[in-house]
């Protein structure tokens, strides 16, 4: 696996990726601040925190591939 940290604006998301079952493609698992994602969908939030991202590659159980996208503004 591997590990990095994104900026967005003025929040740090520190990402984790490992791959345990040593696959090519599917994500198995998500999390985002120790909360269980129910999809791929990572909603990124400029509110100068520092957010934990883990990530586990395996037997999809997730919808589609993992992507990241600013959150919705009003």
């Amino acid at each position: 696996g591997f590990s990095l940290d994104c900026r967005f604006g003025s929040s740090t998301y520190a990402i984790s990726v490992s791959n345990p079952e040593h696959v090519s493609r599917g994500v198995a698992a998500v999390t985002l601040d120790g909360v269980a994602a129910t999809d791929a969908w990572i909603d990124l939030v400029d509110d100068a925190s520092t957010h934990v991202v883990t990530i586990v590659l395996g037997a999809s159980t997730l919808s589609p591939a993992l992507l990241a996208r600013p959150a919705k503004t009003p």
